[in-house]
C-alpha cells in the first residue's frame, strides 16, 4: 500500500527528489499498511521550514525539540497510529556498533530508516534500509532520492561511511535529535 501511496504523493508533487519530505517519505515506503496523506506531507514541510528557521543559535534544538516530536508524532500517528514511544531512535558510532544494531532490529523484524550525512557537511538526509534477497549483508536504500555513490546493493560498511554523526551529546527527552537509525515496529 505504502509504496503506492508513496508514488501517488510523488505525482501530486508533495514528495520526491526537490521535496525537504526525506523523513516522512522513508517511513512510508518501510510500512506495508499505512499510508500518508498529501495533508501529511504538506505539514511536514511546514514544520521542517519553521524548524529550519529558528534553527539559529546555540538554543536551536533545545527551542525546537517539542515542534519535532509533535511533528514525528504526528507523521506517525497518520502512518500507522504510533507515536514517538513506539519507536526505536538508535545511535551508532562505529562500524560494529552499527552492525550489531542492525542485525538485531533485523532479528526483530524491525522496519529502519537511517540518517545519512552525504555531502559531509551536516545536512542530514532520511532514507529507508531495505534487506536484499541476495543475501543478509546486501542492503537498498530508498528515500526522494538516494545519491549515486549508495545505489543498487550495498553492504553495511559502504553505508556506514555516510551514516550521520551528530556531535552532540545523546539527549535522553529528545532521542531523535541524535539518532542515525529509527527502527519502527514489525507490522502485526
Amino acid at each position: 500500500m505504502s509504496r503506492r501511496s508513496y508514488r501517488h504523493n510523488v505525482a501530486l508533487g508533495v514528495t520526491g527528489p526537490n521535496t525537504n519530505t526525506c523523513l516522512p517519505a522513508s517511513l512510508e515506503i518501510l510500512s506495508e499498511e499505512g499510508s500518508l496523506s498529501p495533508r501529511t506531507y504538506r505539514m511536514y514541510d511546514g514544520y521542517f521550514k519553521e524548524y529550519s528557521r529558528r534553527e539559529i543559535g546555540g538554543q536551536a534544538k533545545r527551542l525546537c525539540n517539542p515542534m519535532m516530536r509533535e511533528m514525528y508524532n504526528q507523521v506517525l500517528w497518520d502512518l500507522e497510529g504510533l507515536q514517538c514511544c513506539d519507536i526505536e531512535f538508535r545511535r551508532a558510532h562505529t562500524l560494529p556498533q552499527f552492525a550489531r544494531i542492525i542485525f538485531s532490529l533485523l532479528n526483530q523484524d524491525a522496519r529502519i530508516a537511517l540518517d545519512l550525512d552525504t555531502d559531509g557537511d551536516g545536512t542530514y538526509h532520511s532514507v529507508s534500509l531495505l534487506p536484499q534477497d541476495t543475501g543478509i549483508d546486501r542492503f537498498r536504500l530508498a528515500s526522494t532520492w538516494i545519491p549515486r555513490n549508495l545505489q543498487g546493493a550495498r553492504t553495511l560498511p559502504e553505508i556506514f561511511d555516510y551514516v550521520a554523526q551528530d556531535p552532540e551529546p545523546p539527549r535522553i527527552r529528545y532521542p531523535f535529535n541524535n539518532a542515525n537509525i529509527t527502527a519502527l515496529p514489525p507490522e502485526d
